[in-house]
């Protein structure tokens, strides 16, 4: 069995998105607590969302910025994903550019939480297979991006989060050995910048958490848990 805390080499104050298209944009961490909900596509109208959407497909030909994976207009399998440069000393989350990426990089990779989540709620788009293959798929093309071009690339550790699942520890496990891959954190709460203090950069502008504080996040989701199921 792997230790958790060993596969952590390295503790992050920020992340730099990639200014190129590459298997770097797997690395991204989990957008901070404080900023959870808040995007620029809520400051959009709808013609704007629809247009920087298409913009976004369009210039990458329909394929995966990470993994290569060419889709097509006609199908589903292209999804524009927010790629964000964060700092987590002081708070600032700022918005780089919508990047266009295939379901199994963005859904189970940068979006490993919620896909844990959605696993253990037992939905089948989120099936051990699935996430195995998603994992797969990303593991490999952050290995080839390391081997081809000598670096060493670390994925966040929310990925780790998984090994506690019983059905995900084995295959997961595995994959990790094969890719021989690291993982990074950010730093701990003591060292990051206070709730209230965290802002979202876009356009210029300056936008706060939806939130005041985890409690008040809490409940929110809990609001929304609870309404969902009567």
């Amino acid at each position: 069995m792997l230790n958790q805390k060993e596969l952590i080499t390295e503790v992050v104050d920020h992340w730099d998105a990639p200014q190129e298209d590459d298997a770097r944009i797997l690395s991204m961490p989990v957008i901070p607590a404080p900023m959870f909900l808040q995007a620029p596509r809520n400051f959009m109208g709808r013609t704007e969302r629809y247009l920087m959407r298409k913009e976004c497909l369009e210039k990458a030909n329909y394929k995966c910025a990470t993994c290569g994976h060419q889709g097509s207009p006609y199908s589903k399998d292209c999804t524009v994903h927010e790629l964000y440069s964060i700092d987590y000393k002081n708070g600032i989350m700022e918005f780089a550019r919508p990047v266009c990426l295939c379901p199994y990089c963005h859904f189970y990779i940068i979006h490993v939480g919620k896909a844990l989540t959605e696993h253990k709620h037992g939905n089948p788009l989120y099936s051990t297979e699935k996430m195995i293959t998603g994992f797969k798929n990303g593991f490999k093309a952050v290995s080839t991006w390391n081997n081809t071009h000598n670096d060493d690339i670390k994925l966040f550790s929310a990925i780790l989060n998984c090994l506690k699942d019983n059905e995900l520890r084995e295959p997961l496990e595995k994959l990790i050995v094969r890719y021989d891959l690291n993982f990074y954190a950010q730093p701990l709460k003591r060292y990051c910048a206070p709730w209230d203090k965290w802002i979202l950069l876009y356009n210029g502008k300056k936008y706060h958490s939806p939130f005041k504080d985890s409690y008040d996040q809490k409940h929110h989701f809990e609001r929304n848990n609870n309404s969902s199921t009567l």
